[in-house]
């Protein structure tokens, strides 16, 4: 890495520190619109049942994608990526209800499993390596869901 890149990332990092230290508080972010900042949410010791132990977290540049509120860890058995949301932006399929979840739950047909809880909205894609029973797939997502929503 480059000094000037370490420079920009240290420069980058300083205000919220800042605030954090200031403040007494978390380093928790939240996006424009109020909502927890996904890999803040989406934590290793929530990942690590998952993905197992050598799960590695993925920030991308909010600008890049098309859910800038987004994040992925990415282990060598499995990638556990989330989107967290207003509930109308979310945008979810129909899909299979899915009963105690959060106020209203859907896995859609591609095993993704979308969640709401008051106007906020979570999409949980768990993917595993191929030959892994499609049923773990969407165990592992509802597993997460509950642990998710909680931090919204």
């Amino acid at each position: 890495m480059t000094r000037s890149r370490v420079r920009r990332i240290a420069v980058a990092l300083a205000p919220p520190l800042l605030f954090s230290v200031a403040c007494g508080g978390s380093t928790t972010t939240t996006t424009s619109s109020g909502i927890p900042a996904a890999c803040d949410v989406l934590t290793r010791d929530l990942v690590t049942p998952v993905a197992g132990s050598d799960a590695v977290q993925h920030r991308t540049d909010p600008g890049l994608d098309t859910y800038p509120n987004h994040c992925t860890f990415t282990s060598s058995t499995a990638t556990v990526q989330i989107v967290i949301a207003d509930w109308s932006q979310i945008g979810y399929p129909a899909g299979q209800l899915v009963p105690g979840i959060g106020d209203e739950a859907h896995v859609a047909p591609g095993g993704i499993l979308y969640a709401r809880k008051g106007a906020r909205g979570l999409m949980v894609a768990v993917t595993f390596l191929p030959g892994t029973d499609p049923g773990a797939k969407v165990a592992a997502e509802k597993s997460v869901a509950p642990k998710l929503l909680a931090k919204l």
